[in-house]
């Protein structure tokens, strides 16, 4: 997928938070083939491809995009229909979810479940605030490790989010790729504490894995349970789904072995 053109939303990228990342999940830029030689090119890739290591390389592609345990059409179709009603799922539905998208054992009191009371004809800020109350979040000191963390499926639902945000003047992160290289986010998460960051699953990643981004003292991840208009949503969309899987697996769960404090919602 390409990356999002974000239109009149400059203005959002002009505050001293961190910028955004790609819908598509990459942080490279397109890449403009070199022309072709002429006369005997054919021959001379088949003579350079390695059958046996293109077909490698294909089944790695595939299984890094799988969105559901299973390849067939027919269950891609019931994860991503459960993927759109975690939101209103049991803790344990929720666990049950998370179990099967990383592979790995996800205990119910690891979520949050479906809040009790009908909250979502609110804004996103309401209902994050059903979980954690924005006193919380503007006494919130601790660097490189955001108290919530926005996981969202795309730069420009993640800059909607920011618009809705904006009135609670809250400082917010701003994790996904654009306009500020990976650099300079690691040097902003290092430099200040940050009560919200909002980002893409690829951008997250790479922020984790390098050690400037840490779910240390994190309270909640949220997975936005938003749906674009092909039904997919972050957990349930190709490009971003492998991402998920590692931010969970390698960074949320060693957490969670250490204290039950940090959940995941579906908001």
């Amino acid at each position: 997928m390409g990356g999002d053109d974000l239109g009149s939303d400059d203005e959002f990228w002009a505050a001293p938070v961190i910028a955004g990342e790609s819908s598509g999940e990459s942080d490279d830029e397109g890449k403009v083939d070199e022309p072709q030689q002429q006369g005997g090119s054919k021959r001379k890739r088949k003579r350079d491809v390695d059958p046996t290591v293109a077909t490698e390389e294909r089944k790695k592609s595939q299984n890094s995009a799988t969105i559901a345990p299973s390849e067939s059409k027919k269950a891609k179709q019931i994860w991503m229909k459960q993927a759109r009603e975690m939101k209103e799922g049991s803790c344990e539905e929720q666990a049950s979810f998370l179990t099967k998208l990383t592979g790995a054992k996800v205990h119910s009191h690891c979520t949050v479940g479906a809040p009790k009371s009908d909250v979502y004809g609110s804004t996103f800020f309401d209902r994050m605030q059903n979980i954690i109350s924005k006193k919380k979040m503007k006494s919130w000191k601790t660097k490189g490790s955001p108290m919530i963390l926005i996981v969202c499926l795309s730069a420009r639902r993640a800059v909607d989010l920011l618009k809705e945000l904006a009135p609670y003047r809250l400082r917010v992160a701003k994790l996904f790729a654009k306009h500020l290289s990976v650099k300079e986010q690691e040097n902003m998460l290092s430099d200040a504490a940050y009560p919200i960051a909002i980002g893409t699953p690829h951008r997250l990643a790479t922020l984790a894995d390098s050690g400037h981004l840490s779910f240390a003292e994190s309270k909640l991840v949220v997975l936005d349970a938003f749906v674009n208009p092909k039904n997919f949503t972050v957990c349930s969309l190709p490009d971003t789904t492998p991402y998920i899987k590692d931010l969970i697996k390698n960074h949320v769960m060693p957490e969670w072995k250490e204290r039950r404090d940090l959940k995941v919602a579906f908001v």
